[in-house]
Order: structure tokens, then sequence, then C-alpha cells
């Protein structure tokens, strides 16, 4: 049997409250305290720096040189980096010149020229 969408796991709460019990005890503190100043508990020393200072910003500095050779035709290098399939070429023919009152085709939108490409 699952639980309803949107209830609380019992039993994660049930341990969250041990677990807060346990951290809330006096007994725990003062034993966390005395190993922490024995210098016996440096990742609990380091959390606890964190949570009173905040965490310090981390960065990550990356460098790093790219040198490519190019040694093949523009299409050649297309071809195989496709696969060796065959490469799509677009062609627009030039628009007339506005002097000659041409300004493509009436409704502004480019025409399909049976090619695979388009004329505008």
């Amino acid at each position: 049997m699952s639980r309803p969408k949107g209830a609380k796991n019992i039993s994660t709460l049930q341990v969250k409250r041990i677990a807060q019990s346990i951290i809330h005890d006096p007994g725990y503190l003062a034993g966390l305290k005395r190993r922490i100043m024995n210098g016996r508990a440096p990742h609990m020393e380091q959390l606890l720096f964190y949570y009173a200072h905040g965490k310090p910003t981390e960065s990550l500095k990356v460098e790093a040189t790219l040198n490519v050779i190019v040694s093949h035709a523009a299409d050649e290098f297309r071809a195989r980096l496709l696969g060796a399939r065959p490469v799509p070429t677009f062609s627009r023919p030039a628009l007339p010149d506005a002097a000659e009152g041409g300004t493509g085709p009436a409704d502004g939108h480019a025409e399909h020229n049976g090619s695979g490409g388009a004329t505008v």
C-alpha cells in the first residue's frame, strides 16, 4: 500500500525527530564541543565556520588552447561532418533593383522553386 500523493513519509519524519533529539541533547553537544576543541572533528569545525561566517565562493579557472588545422576544402569538410551525405545548398537570386520597380513577390512571401531552395 502506498501513501497518498502529497503525504509525508512517516519513517522519514521519525528519523528526523530522532536526529533532532540527539543533536539537541546537552550531553551530545558537550561531547561535540570537546571533540571540536581537541581537533578530533575537523569536518564539524569547518561546517560551523560555514554556518557562522558563510561558505566562501568557490571558483574554477580553466585555461585551454584549441588548435584547428584546416586542410580540406569547405565542401569536403561539410561532407565528412555530415557523414558523406549530400550537402543541401540554397540559392537566392538577386532581388530586382528598386529602380526597376521590383520588390519580390506581391505578397512578400518566398516562392518555392522546386529545387529545395526558395526564391524571393
